[in-house]
C-alpha cells in the first residue's frame, strides 16, 4: 500500500514539473550573461552547452552600443569547465579577440583581451570572468552605433 501511495505521489510530482515546464538552467530561452571586468557580455540566444559541446553566437554588450562580436562558447568533456571566445573589430578596423575559461559550478575564470588596432601597438591584457543572470532574460539589442575613440582601447583592460 505505501509503495503505491509513494508512486502515485512521484508520478504526480513529474507530471507537475512537466506542465510547469521545468527544465535545467542552461537549456533556458534567452541570452548567456557575463561580466569580463567590468564589461558586460551577452551572447545573443545561447546558454551554457552540454558537456562535450560546443555552440556558435552573435554577442553584445550594453555597455558600447552597436558593439557586436562573434563567439563560440564549450563545455569540456568533463563537465567541469566552460571555454568560451568573441572576436570583434572594435579598434578600428582591427582585430580584437576575448578568451576565457571558468568554472561550471561557480561561473568565475579568467580570460585574456589581445587586439592589433590599426597603427597601434598590439596589445594583450587579463581579465576576470564572473557569469550572471541576464535582466531581462533576453537583453535588448541597442540600436546605436559604436564609435571607438582613436581607434586604439581595448574592450576591457583599459576600463
Amino acid at each position: 500500500m505505501m509503495r503505491g501511495v509513494l508512486r502515485q505521489k512521484l508520478v504526480a510530482l513529474s507530471t507537475v514539473g512537466f506542465v510547469l515546464g521545468f527544465t535545467p538552467v542552461t537549456s533556458f530561452a534567452g541570452d548567456f550573461c557575463a561580466l569580463l571586468n567590468s564589461f558586460h557580455l551577452v551572447g545573443k540566444g545561447v546558454s551554457i552547452p552540454n558537456k562535450g559541446a560546443c555552440k556558435v553566437f552573435g554577442a553584445i554588450s550594453p555597455d558600447i552600443p552597436g558593439w557586436i562580436g562573434t563567439g563560440s562558447i564549450c563545455t569540456s568533456s568533463d563537465n567541469t569547465t566552460v571555454l568560451f571566445n568573441v572576436a570583434d573589430q572594435y579598434n578600428a578596423a582591427s582585430t580584437d579577440s576575448l578568451n576565457g575559461t571558468f568554472t561550471k559550478s561557480t561561473g568565475l575564470g579568467s580570460g585574456n583581451e589581445c587586439g592589433a588596432p590599426s597603427g597601434s601597438s598590439n596589445f594583450c591584457g587579463t581579465f576576470t570572468v564572473t557569469v550572471q543572470k541576464c535582466s531581462p532574460s533576453s537583453v535588448p539589442i541597442p540600436a546605436e552605433i559604436a564609435s571607438p575613440s582613436a581607434g586604439s582601447r581595448a574592450l576591457l583592460t583599459d576600463r
